[in-house]
This record gives C-alpha cells, structure tokens and sequence, in this order.
C-alpha cells in the first residue's frame, strides 16, 4: 500500500498466475416440435389398400401403402393436414468453468476513485458441458387448429387388358395419368427368343472370324430373359 503520513494513498498487488475453477449450474427450457403431415385420399371406385376394399383412406404420407386400382378409371382427390405435438421440457445444465490469468499486477486509488489491472491477463477461461438432470418439467402438447390443404383431383386410366406398364411412356394430360395398355402381341414368346440368341450367336462367330463385330450374346440372352 502507499500512505503519506496516517493516509492511505492506494494499494499495489500482483499474481503471478491465478487459478479459478468452480461449477455453474443454468436453468434450461427446451422446446421440440414433431410435426407429421397426413393425407386422406377420395376414390369414385374401391381400390385394394392392404388387403380390404376402400373408397377413402387416411395415412401418414410417408407411410402411403401401396394401392391396387381395380377399375379403368379411377378418380383420386388428395387432402393433406398436418398433426403437431410440442414438447416442453424444463432441467438443469451441470457445467464446470476453468479460468486461468498470468502476471497480474492490480492497483486502486480510493481517494481518486481510480482501480484497475495491468499483465498478461486471461490465459484460459473454457467451460465443460458435465450433464443435464433428467427433466424437472415435461409436458406433451397436441397442437390444433391446422388448416387442411385440398388437392387437385387426378384421374388414374388404366388400359384394357393392361400388364405392368413400362413408367417411361406413362403421360399425363389434363390430371389423367395414363398407364399405356401392353397387349400380349407386344411381349416376346419363348421361340422367339431362341431365334434371337442362334442369331446373336452367329454374330459372335463372325466376330471371331472377322474382329470387326462386337456382340455378347450371353448378355444379350440374359437381360431378354
């Protein structure tokens, strides 16, 4: 300290290095919303969804079943609506806080109202996340009043006589998805396809004679197959 006579001027003081550590503890509200976005489908005709006949039919979108149309045209409308929960939880966050300062010199001058530091100061002031209590407050909202979205009604067409429909030729004109018909003139039968390998087969032989065709006909036979 420095005094003049029986007053006291100001004070000096130093640290060479300052060590603090101690535990903090917070308050910590949490908010977690989980919406789910449903749909409820309309049909004029039944159609197959898990093995029952249905002319409406409600499901998470994500969860959508498969659904076999039984009829050549079938009109679908979509009406979409959303379920939110809101979950509220309350606890507490255990943190623990390190604080390190080197060559601190400190001083203070009541009379002139004037204190302070001087050095290197604050070398390491980190906190470690230790663990949250298990929840003092917790409480699941059902949340409403969600306007539902109504769709575009869309005609699903099927072809007479229709096989499994190649997608890449499937069109769509006017909200009318149509699934293009697959007559069985149009699929290969057995001695046709033999033929075809006999003949990719000579191919092969020319190849071999002549390196200038290139032709697998093992794959060729596979891939038809």
């Amino acid at each position: 300290s420095l005094e003049i006579g029986a007053l006291e001027v100001g004070s000096f003081g130093y640290d060479i290095i300052n060590v603090g550590m101690g535990p903090t503890i917070d308050l910590v509200q949490e908010f977690e919303l989980d919406p789910t976005l449903w749909v409820t489908l309309l049909f004029d005709h039944q159609v197959e969804i898990l093995g029952q006949l249905v002319t409406e039919f409600t499901s998470p979108w994500d969860l959508l079943p498969s659904i076999k149309f039984l009829f050549d045209n079938t009109l679908v409308t979509p009406t979409f609506f959303l379920d939110a929960d809101l979950l509220n939880q309350t606890l507490l966050d255990f943190d623990l806080n390190f604080l390190i300062d080197l060559l601190q010199i400190t001083y203070e001058f009541p009379l002139l109202d004037v204190d302070g530091k001087l050095g290197i100061g604050n070398v390491l002031d980190k906190a470690v996340d230790l663990f949250q209590s298990p929840a003092l407050y917790s409480k699941l909202f059902d949340l409403q009043g969600f306007n539902a979205l109504s769709g575009d009604s869309f005609m699903i067409a099927l072809g007479t006589d229709s096989r499994l429909p190649d997608t890449r030729s499937t069109s769509r004109v006017n909200n009318t998805i149509i699934l293009p018909e697959i007559s069985a003139d149009q699929v290969p039968e057995a001695g046709t396809l033999l033929l075809l390998c006999i003949g990719l087969g000579g191919l092969l032989g020319l190849r071999r004679r002549t390196g200038a065709v290139q032709v697998r006909p093992g794959a060729a036979c596979q891939v038809l197959a």
